[in-house]
């Protein structure tokens, strides 16, 4: 966990999920999934909006797979 000097608490949560294994999601994790999707996207400067040009080369990488 990092906190600046008065500011908010972050902290990163890493899940792994063995998806060899079928196995319906329990209520905690579809918790976890509609909190999630209800969190706003937050960009900055080490993770930037992309713009139309990064997408069109993004696009263009993938295609090239």
């Amino acid at each position: 966990m990092v906190r600046e000097e008065g500011g908010p608490v972050m902290a990163m949560v890493t899940k792994t999920v063995d998806f060899t294994v079928p196995h319906p999601l329990t209520y905690e994790e579809k918790n976890m999934i509609r909190k999630a999707e209800a969190m706003p996207i937050a960009f900055d400067e080490d993770c930037p909006e992309s713009t139309e040009e990064m997408l069109v080369q993004f696009k263009k990488a993938g295609e090239e797979r």
